[in-house]
């Protein structure tokens, strides 16, 4: 028995390097080479982390914080509870981001961001924009809460905020999903 005479196929070679995760000098010559200045050519591809992981943990952020807006807003009553759901708010966008960034399939997970969080990121800021017109228009003290407060202005008052909430989500949600066809 002789030495290997056929020599092997580069494309397979590359193929077994990327898929094994190691360079191609160790696939041929057995030598492992820690050295920093490898070429792209004989490293293998380096995944990316998938961004819907992001955008489902920023979703799940968001969530958290209008929960906690809420929560403390029943609790103590005070306007400091919309900040804190906006701070906590802003981390889940910040972690969406990154997704952004780092990830891939970027435009399944930006349409999905965007589709979800439309209806938790819209809720506070539109209740406090309901509580302070009908504050204005029957001379209440205005406060900032997370959600539409009942018990001020009428009935119908409150019916129209969420209506208007409603609609305002479902209305962009549409206009995201008809320019973002990329599923």
């Amino acid at each position: 028995m002789g030495k290997w005479t056929e020599r092997p196929d580069l494309e397979k070679i590359l193929l077994l390097s990327t898929c094994f995760d190691v360079t191609t000098d160790y696939l041929l010559k057995g030598i492992e080479d820690n050295n920093s200045n490898l070429s792209e050519t004989n490293m293998p591809a380096k995944r990316k982390a998938n961004a819907r992981i992001f955008t489902a943990a920023g979703t799940a952020i968001n969530c958290i914080g209008l929960i906690s807006a809420i929560i403390i807003w029943m609790e103590r009553q005070t306007s400091s509870s919309v900040a804190i759901g906006f701070m906590i708010m802003i981390l889940g966008c910040l972690t969406h981001i990154v997704g952004q960034i780092v990830g891939e399939n970027i435009v399944i997970a930006k349409k999905w961001f965007a589709v979800i969080n439309t209806w938790v990121l819209l809720l506070m800021p539109i209740s406090c924009v309901y509580n302070f017109i009908v504050a204005k228009v029957y001379g209440f003290w205005w406060t900032v809460s997370p959600i539409p407060r009942i018990g001020v202005g009428t009935p119908v008052n409150y019916r129209l905020c969420w209506v208007c909430y409603i609609a305002i989500c479902i209305l962009l949600d549409i206009i995201i999903l008809k320019f973002n066809r990329t599923i």
